[in-house]
């Protein structure tokens, strides 16, 4: 895992500043602690930070083809390199190192930006083809690494991280409020939009080309549904498990140490459960919990999964006090809000791991692929009474499905799910006509992904869709900031991106077959797992008493903050609006914490990077 840079200059007879560029660089720093490495050809310069995982000796960065007429920078892993440079060796190629970095220069001269076709793994890559006069930029399907990219008609501006763009002093550091409010509705940016304006994020199973003046952007990999309801439940379990041990078994490769988050829930459960049986040795993994009663202590479930496939265990408690020490770093560390506050606890966990291993493995990708969230119920209820009317449904999968259905009513499913995003509807409520106004100028380009979901029939697969394309990017987002942070490198075997396209040939009604959460993946686990992870009731995830804190350690902090005169007259937020608001829920009247830190957070972004306090 590294970090990249490089500039692109239009016109010839402009240079690339080596200064900016190297600046670019130490920028990133976190995300490549263990060496740096520029090239640099007239109008182009590339840029590299490099964190060392494979091939040690020999992987050095930028690197090039043997004639030095193709150089890269490359941030991520190919997980299927070994069998990609064998089959390249035996095409004729020459290998000067051992590394996946060299492999993609290859496969790139055999195959030019198809070559993205055989790529099996986590990917954001610059190439530059000097003699095309080319640059060829990419970045993998899921979107597990980021790549942002500032344009304008004199240049192309490229980094891992948008921070690194800023190093420019000559792009403006200004908000970009369509941004901001997509964050205030759904706690993410949707499509290529950032905080940043004029900055964009490369999107996921996309790549771009600058060629002979000209600048072109091309979509190489979609998800599309294809259920085939021809197959059996135990085919598609069967079909699961043989594809998770295929991932885990190149995501295990790894020249540095290597541990897994555990997390108590499923997704990390089954990922233990198998890498322990995979490996020779040990597996280290690395948990967070919350000492404050309630929903937010998850070791039971932990130590349950640790001691039954005796890990060696490491945890840590982070407290109200840690989050405000770590507040404004992980800001900076994001460049823009994302998702909960749970990020946090994550960047934790991860400092934790990182005295440990240089490598760990995270679940994320279970609940959007094989169905774990609440709000997929009503949905999946839909399609339940079509399949109901049309004799499909026998009576035994009827009593199921309603008494769990009762129980999500009654314990914790549908009116949470309700609750929460009846409250979150209301946080635009907070703005004012002038943030409102500012909005209404900028013209957005409508949500290429309410587009292709146009194409999907069954409602269950359109909120997955969404789920992959928009909020799956974010918490990847998180997952990638959070561990490069410490230069820990992140790695999501359920990501593979065979499993996602056998996720989307899963039926809906198997994937939440009697209202059971993700019921394939379950089936699945029920093979290895304890019983106790297995048929738990609640969805179990590493969220901190963040309701609590803000009425206790956080008040004076929002307090200070909120009634601070920068914040008033920075004109975003009704401050009368958003007084209210703190009195209801220090009352105990209405929960608005999740608002309250998506306030906090997008004022505390602008300080940080727009008045750079």
């Amino acid at each position: 895992m590294c970090g990249i840079a490089g500039i692109y200059h239009f016109k010839t007879g402009i240079s690339v500043d080596q200064h900016l560029l190297k600046r670019m660089c130490d920028v990133l720093r976190h995300r490549g602690p263990d060496g740096e490495g520029v090239y640099l050809n007239g109008g182009v310069g590339l840029g590299h930070r490099r964190l060392s995982i494979i091939d040690l000796d020999t992987g050095q960065q930028p690197m090039s083809n043997e004639d030095e007429t193709i150089w890269i920078v490359f941030n991520g892993e190919i997980f299927n390199y070994i069998e990609l440079a064998s089959d390249l060796r035996s095409r004729g190629h020459q290998f000067r190192s051992q590394s996946d970095t060299e492999v993609i220069l290859h496969l790139y001269e055999e195959r030019g930006p198809d070559c993205l076709e055989d790529l099996l793994g986590m990917f954001a890559f610059a190439l530059w083809d000097s003699p095309r006069k080319r640059l060829f930029v990419a970045r993998d399907r899921l979107g597990i690494k980021p790549l942002y990219y500032y344009l304008d008609d004199k240049r192309f501006v490229f980094a891992s991280e948008a921070k690194a763009i800023l190093e420019d002093k000559s792009i403006d550091r200004q908000p970009y409020y369509p941004a901001i409010s997509d964050y205030l509705r759904y706690m993410y940016t949707i499509d290529d939009s950032t905080f940043f304006k004029g900055i964009k994020k490369l999107l996921p199973g996309y790549y771009l080309v600058l060629e002979d003046g000209h600048f072109s952007i091309r979509q190489y990999w979609d998800l599309k549904f294809n259920e085939d309801e021809e197959k059996s439940e135990e085919y598609y379990v069967d079909k699961f498990l043989d594809l998770l041990k295929d991932s885990l078994r190149i995501h295990l490769r790894s020249d540095v140490p290597l541990g897994s988050h555990l997390s108590g829930g499923l997704d990390t459960s089954c990922l233990v459960g198998l890498a322990s049986q995979m490996l020779p040795h040990t597996l280290k993994t690395f948990s967070g919990a919350y000492n404050e009663p309630g929903p937010y202590n998850e070791r039971e479930y932990i130590n349950i999964v640790a001691d039954k496939f005796q890990t060696e265990h490491y945890e840590i408690i982070p407290s109200a006090s840690d989050y405000a020490e770590a507040l404004n770093k992980i800001i900076w560390q994001l460049d823009e809000p994302s998702v909960g506050s749970a990020v946090i606890g994550q960047y934790y966990v991860c400092k934790l791991a990182s005295e440990h291993v240089k490598v760990i493995l995270g679940g994320q990708g279970g609940d959007e692929l094989f169905g774990g969230y609440y709000r997929y119920i009503p949905s999946y209820l839909k399609n339940y009474l079509r399949r109901f009317f049309a004799g499909k449904v026998n009576p035994i999968e009827i009593s199921k499905t309603l008494v769990n259905l009762v129980k999500h009513i009654g314990i914790i499913g549908l009116n949470n799910t309700y609750q929460k995003a009846k409250r979150r509807k209301g946080i635009l409520e907070i703005t004012t006509d002038k943030f409102n106004d500012e909005i209404g100028i900028v013209e957005k380009s409508p949500n290429i992904h309410n587009i292709a979901m146009d194409s999907i029939a069954d409602s269950f697969n359109k909120m997955q869709y969404w789920d992959i394309k928009n909020y799956l990017p974010a918490l990847l987002h998180i997952e990638d900031r959070t561990s490069m942070a410490v230069s820990i490198e992140s790695r999501v075997p359920f990501l593979d991106h065979r499993i996602v396209e056998f996720s989307a040939t899963i039926p809906p009604y198997l994937k939440m077959k009697g209202l059971v959460l993700k019921y394939i993946e379950r089936e699945a686990g029920k093979r290895f797992l304890p019983p106790e992870v297995v048929n738990r009731k609640d969805k179990g995830i590493f969220s901190p008493p963040i309701q609590l804190w803000f009425k206790k350690d956080f008040f004076p902090i929002i307090q200070d903050i909120f009634h601070s005169q920068v914040f008033r007259e920075r004109g975003i937020f009704n401050v009368s609006s958003l007084e209210k608001k703190i009195n209801y829920f220090r009352s105990g009247k209405i929960d608005y914490s999740e608002q309250l830190w998506m306030v906090l957070n997008v004022e505390l972004w602008h300080q940080l990077f727009i008045d750079q306090r």
